[in-house]
């Protein structure tokens, strides 16, 4: 008697630890019919006499089963009828073909001896569109722990996952179901199967949501009341079963999901992304989130630094806030959302700024500076947050910076003044040659502009603001060093990692700034390239800005090199063997425009070029050295595709096409930038020494 309650006890144990744990929602989609019947059952086996056919009922009471050993060809009927009775149901489980579909299904077992052994004609009918309210008696919840038991017993590496709850089950294919009878309260039964080529379909019941799985898969179904049968031919087995559950998951290779499952979306983000001067009295970040299915969705939403964290769960679309606090003056934030609604998960992260509150460097710890004066005749109009390069080699900083530069400080005045973000891209402590970019909130083009350049503080971190110093349009700003010999950093929020083909290919070389990347246009496209991923911040917009030094070594042999190449079908700008350039853009339309230089670039010589696109006149714009030049323009209506890589230097997908040259400061802009601040750039990055003069060394009074 002990031993009796023990097994039963452990069985209940083993149940409660497979479907006690957590719930997650149900997936989306109305099912489509189809048969798997001819692609299963192959031709070649029907020279065979005989296979033994097992027939299940799956009821409240447990798993009955009846075998027979059938001539094939009546284990094919059978078998194709379960199949065609499923898709009928499916359809209209109470229409005539339906029912007739049923009532033949039924004889076929009884006529066989399939409804012998307690198995009953009657139940049978009544299995095939069991009633509802069976699943109002009891509730299950089958979580992480029953999909880990039941991915333990399959060998193969799920791609996908299907969950429902009060559903309608169909499966049927090369493979095997294991049914089982429990000693344990209603309903008794549950249904697994693992299939090397299978196609199951789940429908919930209300709702009309769904999905049908394929191929290699394995699955549970809990609470299952239903018909199932199986057979062997030649060594491989088929099954096939068809019923309602209280739940069902599957894992298979590929999955269609209806009606189509759309990942859920994070908009309307406070503060927004890439904010600049948000107050310290900020309390709390806000987001949208939705789904396009209407399915609930979890979030989760974490800092760094660590200002606040929230969760929420089963939430609809809305409006959600987490309360933040302790934020710091003159600090960059970044927040990560992330977000699932059962079946795709989406992970997004934004930043902001906090505002920097004015402070005199002297009373804090800085020994020196000097008087940064820049140029007004180098500046071509009045410019916004732009970018300007300060590069020198200054003895005095060699010796009173700290080694690494973190102590350099660029403010926007005397005494109690405005700290400027700033990079540095590169600072040599032994000989003291500085290149730091600082964003100027406004460059005049009738004024001179003045800046301070403080250092020598021994005990402060670093004063670097890297994210800051580009503006949100900035997409990515590569500036074409090398970090890891295999990756090209982004200096912009974004965080698009640029990955060479092979290390050191193309090669770090001395650039017109520093360091830069030199393509040397053997092995084609294939070979000598930088992968700069799928920036989706950048596609679909219809307004683009292309910045670049470029230095050509030898013009391409076979009509044109990739400078830069968005696979499929978005952006394109060509070297061509004339030396010239071409740029084609398809618009969010559809649309191709495309230009072409009426300039041509020489070879051995740094050039800064530049190509625009506005939809504001659908028109394309070639710069060189900051002049604007083209001689043609067209357009064609052609098919554009945003789901392909960005490549820089070259395109895989041709083996003849990269460029034979060096390629520094890479930028890509979602916006146009203007014909003033492209010569702007040109100017500034050309001849530093001539955009600015730098002052004598300032001490504390």
């Amino acid at each position: 008697m002990k031993n009796s309650c023990y097994k039963k006890t452990l069985v209940f144990g083993i149940l409660v630890l497979l479907i006690g744990s957590g719930c997650i929602p149900g997936i989306s989609g109305k099912l489509n019919s189809m048969t798997i019947a001819e692609t299963i059952i192959d031709s070649s086996l029907t020279a065979l006499e005989s296979t033994p056919l097992t027939f299940y009922t799956f009821d409240k009471t447990g798993v009955k089963q009846c075998k027979a050993e059938l001539p094939l060809e009546d284990t094919n009927k059978i078998y194709e009828t379960l199949e065609k009775l499923k898709i009928s149901i499916e359809k209209n489980p109470y229409s005539d073909i339906t029912q007739s579909l049923k009532n033949y299904f039924v004889d076929l077992l009884d006529v066989n001896g399939l409804t012998s052994g307690g198995i009953k004609k009657a139940d049978v009918h009544s299995l095939l569109n069991p009633s509802v309210d069976i699943f109002k008696e009891e509730s299950y919840r089958v979580g992480a722990i029953g999909n880990l038991l039941l991915n333990l017993f399959s060998n193969i590496e799920p791609r996908g996952m299907g969950r429902a709850f009060f559903c309608s089950v169909g499966s049927g294919g090369s493979g095997f179901m294991f049914p089982v009878t429990m000693l344990l309260p209603r309903p008794r039964a549950f249904v697994v199967w693992f299939a090397s080529d299978s196609v199951t379909s789940v429908s919930q019941i209300i709702g009309n949501k769904g999905f049908i799985a394929f191929s290699k898969q394995n699955g549970l179904a809990v609470g299952f009341t239903g018909v199932g049968l199986t057979y062997s031919v030649a060594g491989e087995t088929f099954y096939g079963f068809i019923g309602n559950a209280l739940f069902a998951t599957v894992f298979a290779e590929s999955f269609k999901y209806f009606p189509e499952n759309f990942p859920p979306t994070i908009s309307v983000v406070s503060p927004l992304d890439g904010a600049v001067d948000v107050p310290l009295s900020t309390s709390e970040l806000r987001f949208r989130i939705e789904d396009p299915n209407g399915d609930l969705m979890r979030y989760t939403v974490t800092t760094d630094p660590d200002i606040g964290d929230g969760v929420g769960i089963a939430k609809p679309d809305g409006e959600y806030s987490i309360p933040i606090s302790g934020l710091k003056d003159s600090t960059e934030y970044t927040w990560t959302v992330e977000l699932t609604d059962g079946l795709n998960e989406v992970v997004e992260q934004f930043n902001f700024f906090t505002e920097m509150l004015p402070f005199d460097p002297f009373d804090e710890g800085w020994q020196y500076r000097k008087k940064i004066t820049i140029d007004h005749d180098q500046v071509a109009g009045d410019l916004v947050d732009f970018p300007v390069l300060i590069s020198t080699i200054d003895s005095d900083l060699r010796d009173k910076a700290q080694d690494d530069g973190d102590d350099i400080l660029l403010m926007d005045g005397t005494g109690v003044a405005n700290k400027l973000f700033h990079e540095i891209e590169y600072f040599d402590g032994s000989s003291g040659e500085l290149v730091v970019w600082v964003r100027i909130p406004d460059l005049s083009s009738s004024i001179d502009t003045v800046l301070y350049m403080c250092y020598g503080n021994p005990d402060c971190n670093s004063q670097q603001n890297v994210h800051g110093t580009w503006d949100s349009n900035y997409v990515g700003v590569w500036h074409m060093n090398d970090m890891t010999t295999s990756t090209i950093e982004d200096s912009t929020s974004n965080n698009i990692i640029g990955t060479k083909k092979d290390i050191n290919e193309p090669v770090e070389a001395t650039g017109k700034i520093v360091i830069c990347q030199d393509f040397d246009g053997s092995g084609g496209g294939d070979d000598d390239h930088i992968n700069a991923g799928h920036p989706v911040c950048l596609y679909n917009t219809d307004y683009i800005t292309v910045e670049m030094l470029i230095y050509v070594d030898n013009l391409p042999p076979f009509g044109h090199g990739d400078i830069l190449e968005r696979k499929d079908k978005a952006f394109t700008l060509y070297l061509i063997d004339s030396g010239g350039l071409k740029f084609y853009y398809w618009s969010s339309g559809g649309t191709r425009y495309w230009g072409e230089s009426s300039f041509t670039l020489s070879t051995n010589t740094w050039y800064h070029v530049a190509a625009t696109f506005t939809s504001n006149g659908n028109q394309v714009e070639l710069f060189k050295n900051g002049i604007k030049n083209m001689s043609t323009e067209s357009t064609s209506s052609e098919w554009q595709d945003n789901s392909n890589d960005m490549y820089i230097g070259g395109d895989p997908g041709e083996t003849a096409y990269t460029i034979d040259g060096k390629i520094d400061e890479f930028r890509i802009s979602n916006i146009v930038r203007s014909d003033g601040w492209i010569l702007t750039g040109y100017n500034n990055q050309n001849d530093p020494s001539s955009f600015f003069s730098v002052g004598p060394e300032e001490t504390s009074p």
